[in-house]
């Protein structure tokens, strides 16, 4: 039976038509795309704020803000981190402080995962560091529910890759990730994706559809580029007689055009897809 770890029961957005209500689910990382951000952001401010009795967390309110917030919710925010004057080292043991338990070694384990020097003064990192400082900051202490606020923008595949790995070990350990404004090609770490606008928020469904991706050499008696829009292929790429291209529909319809044409080293690589549906 899944565990509901976040509840939001009938909030009410300034600009949107309908109430909000939806779940977050223990081992599972929900998603919440919108258009406009400042939508997602008064979300987060509502699921936030203390003494909302609209909002639970393991079926328990928000009863002192910072008391809950610091020490069992992970909050990501989009706003950059203050006390530039500090090092890296002196942030993180001034929000120690915040905290019950020792998390030096998770400090040290997640600076050196990526590759942040903490002697370094937050005035001088790039902003993509100082957005990594933000993320460490909300899960060090490894909280139950984590909220991450467009926590991939203006940040290299390589640290988006990271922050996946760190996250997805949450969710592997039983906790909820709620991330917004991913873009589609990350959306496939998500198990539940929530659309928010004017019109309230409506939840999409991931259908799931096979990709491949193949290639091979062809005789050049063959008519290759009609062959192609026959079976709408995509991402093509022709050198020579050899060919290559994406392909997402019917395989067996494929394999049977396939086995019509003369062709040499046939190669076909399984990918996967997935498509919103409402």
């Amino acid at each position: 039976m899944e565990r509901i770890a976040v509840n939001v029961s009938k909030q009410h957005l300034r600009k949107v038509n309908q109430e909000i209500s939806f779940k977050a689910y223990a081992n599972e990382i929900t998603v919440i795309l919108s258009p406009d951000s400042s939508l997602i952001h008064s979300l987060i401010l509502k699921m936030l704020k203390s003494k909302n009795t609209g909002v639970s967390y393991y079926e328990h309110k928000l009863e002192k803000q910072r008391e809950y917030i610091l020490n069992f919710l992970g909050y990501m925010p989009s706003s950059l981190p203050s006390f530039k004057h500090m090092t890296i080292e002196e942030y993180f043991k001034y929000s120690a402080k915040f905290y019950q338990g020792d998390y030096n070694n998770n400090f040290e384990a997640l600076l050196n995962f990526f590759n942040l020097d903490k002697d370094l003064k937050i005035k001088v990192l790039s902003y993509e560091e100082k957005k990594i400082i933000n993320f460490i900051d909300s899960i060090f202490f490894e909280p139950e529910v984590l909220i991450l606020e467009d926590p991939f923008s203006n940040i290299s595949n390589i640290n988006v890759a990271k922050i996946i790995k760190c996250i997805t070990k949450l969710k592997d350990n039983g906790f909820s990730v709620i991330l917004t404004n991913l873009k589609y090609d990350d959306l496939d770490i998500a198990d539940h994706i929530y659309l928010l606008t004017n019109e309230g928020l409506s939840e999409f469904k991931k259908n799931k559809k096979n990709k491949i991706s193949v290639s091979f050499e062809y005789d050049s008696n063959i008519e290759i580029k009609d062959f192609l829009n026959d079976i709408e292929a995509y991402d093509i790429i022709i050198t020579n007689n050899n060919v290559a291209f994406k392909y997402d529909g019917n395989i067996n319809s494929l394999l049977t055009k396939l086995n019509k044409i003369k062709l040499n080293s046939l190669k076909i690589y399984p990918q996967d897809i997935y498509q919103l549906g409402v």
